[in-house]
């Protein structure tokens, strides 16, 4: 920044005094001084006077303030001090939401898991930015989170058609809800996903209403989308969506399920079988389900919960009584655990023997 004072006219030529910061700077017609502001310069009082030196005689004298403004940041922007930033930002924040994170491993990898979770009508805009800081010959890295104040859209507010495709992703992947609700695909049983864990926990938002997308399905594929759903439900555990994981819990472990040995299942048609499962190892406790196909059949078994004190680890075993008719001969029964660690899943064919009638 430079500033100068002149005087106009004057035989002879007068001398001039620029009072700056302390400093006195002079000249014959006109002072001036160049100087880089800093946020300390803010306010400060610039005096200029205009006369004869050799009289100590200055007849005319002017005054202003210096008012510092301040540019927007931008990518790799250096500033000399602590206190420039601290102006800066204060200019910044009056259009923007500004958070402040030391560059490290750990807050880094908080900030990207916790920053964007916000519940609000406002809309974040992440923008990182890179500080070079100048402080006593030692660069300090920062990370400047920026969140722009722009209308967010509530999934309430959004528009039919948009919220059933981004329901249906939850359970179809995105590519079957799109073509499901753009261009008609009916939706069936082999296109849901059946794995509790890789159904987003987002379908328990009070917010969601699941039947609304059951026009997309056929009668088998909605069975199990509701199958799913109650078993996320019965979980009981809201998963961050970007952190994958519980902030409330302890230390956790996924359960391991013991195979089916042998891996096939006699039966005979419509007659009850009944077989265990069992999961071991798990913290929180596991949830059992059973599904014969793609139905869901957990209704017909019962658990049963061990827990282990000096590990704080639990084991637990799930009995399914069920009966079969000749169609499920060589179908797939799964037996699944799953708790907020991960899941296991096992599987044994059905051999299914037919009654004889005359």
């Amino acid at each position: 920044m430079t500033i100068k004072c002149t005087a106009v006219g004057g035989q002879p030529e007068p001398d001039v005094k620029l009072v700056i910061l302390g400093s006195t700077y002079t000249g014959k017609q006109s002072a001036q001084h160049k100087f880089k502001p800093v946020s300390g310069n803010d306010g400060s009082n610039v005096i200029c006077q205009a006369g004869y030196e050799e009289f100590e005689h200055y007849p005319l004298t002017t005054s202003a303030n210096i008012h510092l403004k301040y540019e927007k940041l931008k990518l790799n922007d250096k500033i000399d001090s602590y206190e420039d930033l601290q102006q800066v930002l204060k200019e910044y924040e009056k259009d923007n939401y500004v958070q402040l994170w030391k560059r490290d491993s750990r807050t880094i990898k908080f900030m990207k898991t916790t920053a964007p979770n916000k519940t609000s009508t406002i809309g974040y805009s992440m923008v990182p930015l890179s500080i070079a800081l100048f402080m006593e010959a030692r660069t300090t890295k920062l990370h400047l989170l920026q969140a722009r104040k722009t209308k967010c859209i509530t999934f309430d507010q959004k528009a039919s058609k948009e919220t059933d495709v981004i329901v249906l992703e939850w359970f179809v992947g995105k590519e079957i809800a799109k073509s499901a609700v753009d261009d008609g695909l009916v939706i069936e049983e082999e296109h849901v996903e059946t794995r509790p864990e890789m159904v987003s926990t987002l379908c328990l938002d009070k917010l969601v209403n699941i039947r609304l997308i059951e026009k997309y399905c056929t009668k088998e594929a909605w069975k199990s989308i509701e199958s799913i759903y109650c078993i996320k439900d019965e979980l009981n555990l809201y998963i961050c969506n970007f952190c994958k994981s519980d902030a409330d819990a302890k230390e956790t472990n996924q359960p391991v399920i013991t195979p089916f040995v042998p891996d096939t299942l006699i039966t005979e048609e419509t007659k009850t079988f009944a077989i265990s499962c069992q999961s071991t190892g798990s913290r929180p406790a596991a949830l059992m389900y059973w599904f014969l196909e793609q139905q869901n059949i957990t209704s017909n078994s019962t658990s049963q919960t061990i827990h282990d004190s000096p590990t704080d680890k639990y084991t637990v075993t799930s009995s399914l009584r069920y009966s079969v008719d000749r169609r499920y001969n060589e179908q797939k029964l799964k037996c699944g655990a799953v708790n907020i660690a991960g899941s296991m899943e096992i599987f044994l064919t059905l051999d299914v023997k037919c009654k004889l009638t005359l």
